[in-house]
């Protein structure tokens, strides 16, 4: 109604929608002039007489403004992938302080130079924790990164012998057809070395179809895309 200031506030979630965000706004005239003028600003709307741009306005005259809140510095978390020469195997972490851990011990954790940027862990609505088992010696001795639903599923077995580590970072999830929304758009892959040798096992988190198929080569199962990350 002209004249009665009506403020109205919309959540769209806790989400982080990435570094871009189209917003659109569709209306219908009910009374009034039948022009509904728009005049964009970075800052909070005041109480103009007119938003129109070319300064005349018919009708009543009243203001609609728009004010939108986000994210302006979301945690991001950086997975580093570590190659095992001893045992040749791989293992990825989002830990800080593990990262710091095994760095001390360049000759057992050799970096790879592979990463890649996902949200950090508890952060937003629209993404998903990834939780770590490890499977401990005489068996695998590795681990394996899941989501809550395989998370769940797993711990309400009993005799699995995984041991939950919990939660290591965040991550999108792609569609059914493996694909990753465009502001999460790095698929990462995973490979399972599922050799009789069950002390041999491992996966591997690859973030390019190159090191994907080349494991698929040397007899890794390829288990397709399984996480989505941010570019680089």
């Amino acid at each position: 109604t002209a004249g009665v200031p009506t403020n109205v506030t919309t959540y769209f979630g806790n989400a982080y929608l990435g570094k871009a965000l189209n917003f659109s706004i569709s209306h219908e005239d009910k009374t009034g002039p039948g022009t509904l003028y728009m005049a964009q600003a970075n800052v909070s709307c005041p109480n103009t007489t007119t938003t129109a741009q070319d300064g005349s306005v018919d009708g009543t005259v009243a203001d609609i403004g728009y004010e939108l809140r986000g994210d302006s510095s979301h945690s991001v978390t950086t997975v580093v992938e570590y190659y095992l020469p001893g045992a040749n195997k791989y293992f990825i972490t989002g830990r800080d302080a593990e990262k710091t851990l095994l760095d001390g011990m360049p000759a057992t954790f050799v970096r790879t130079g592979k990463t890649f940027r996902v949200p950090s862990k508890q952060v937003y609505g629209n993404v998903f924790d990834v939780y770590r088992f490890y499977a401990p010696a005489p068996g695998a001795n590795s681990h394996v990164f899941v989501d809550k639903a395989d998370h769940d599923l797993i711990v309400s077995v009993s005799g699995t012998g995984l041991v939950d580590e919990g939660a290591d970072y965040g991550s999108i999830k792609p569609d059914s057809a493996g694909t990753c929304p465009s502001w999460a758009p790095v698929k990462i892959y995973r490979s399972f070395h599922n050799t009789a040798a069950v002390g041999n096992r491992n996966h591997r988190y690859t973030d390019n179809t190159t090191d994907y198929n080349a494991m698929t080569s040397q007899g890794w199962v390829p288990e397709g895309v399984v996480f989505c990350a941010y570019n680089s």
